[in-house]
């Protein structure tokens, strides 16, 4: 599996043997909302047509707060960790952009909530549950505005808006004295079924810069 440094060398070095015949080359730093985490990173874009560009890159970080699934209420940790390569089809070759990419998501959100918990259906109990929520590779799509690779911008600025699509993720709770096997398997399908764990929103910003 690739590592941000791998992604990134292999991007770096692609771009560094077309740098000196390439349409336009750039780099971009980036911060945002990544699900329910925060994370800041970078891109590197190469342009391989004046409607095409192709990215790679990776963002990191994290964000605690508190949030309601399923009637009940979490206090969570969520972990950015993201690395992914895309495709930019840039609208009348201009700024707007459409894009669509593939990303392998290493982050997790970790939950806790104490009290009345609602056991996905399947029953109450009154006890302090401890879970995890992992994710695996998906596609991403979504819409932006910017474009590293412009010759005549030295520097720029960028935003993304979209979705990271992931079918299912993993659910586990480490802990819920009390409860039934039937009742954490219930609370583990109802996490990992929410439709905000499955279609997880993008919003970043960034400064660009043109080589």
């Amino acid at each position: 599996m690739m590592d941000k440094k791998s992604l990134a060398l292999g991007i770096a070095l692609l771009a560094g043997a077309s740098a000196a015949s390439a349409e336009g080359f750039g780099v971009a730093v980036n911060t945002g909302l990544v699900g329910l985490g925060v994370g800041t990173g970078a891109d590197i874009t190469y342009s391989v047509h004046p409607m095409v560009n192709v990215r790679g890159g990776f963002m990191g970080g994290t964000k605690s707060a508190d949030v309601t699934i399923e009637a009940n209420d979490f206090a969570i940790t969520s972990k950015v960790n993201t690395m992914g390569v895309y495709a930019d089809w840039m609208i009348f070759a201009g700024d707007l952009r459409l894009t669509a990419g593939y990303v392998t998501n290493s982050g997790n959100i970790n939950l806790t909530a104490s009290g009345n918990i609602d056991f996905g259906g399947a029953g109450t109990v009154n006890t302090t549950v401890d879970a995890d929520i992992d994710f695996k590779a998906s596609p991403y799509v979504g819409i932006g505005w910017g474009n590293a690779a412009e010759q005549d911008d030295t520097f720029g600025f960028n935003v993304d808006v979209g979705v990271l699509l992931d079918s299912k993720p993993t659910a586990t709770i480490n802990s819920a004295a009390g409860a039934s096997p039937a009742q954490i398997a219930a609370l583990e399908d109802e996490l990992a079924g929410d439709n905000a764990m499955k279609m997880l929103p993008v919003i970043t910003v960034g400064l660009t810069y043109h080589f």
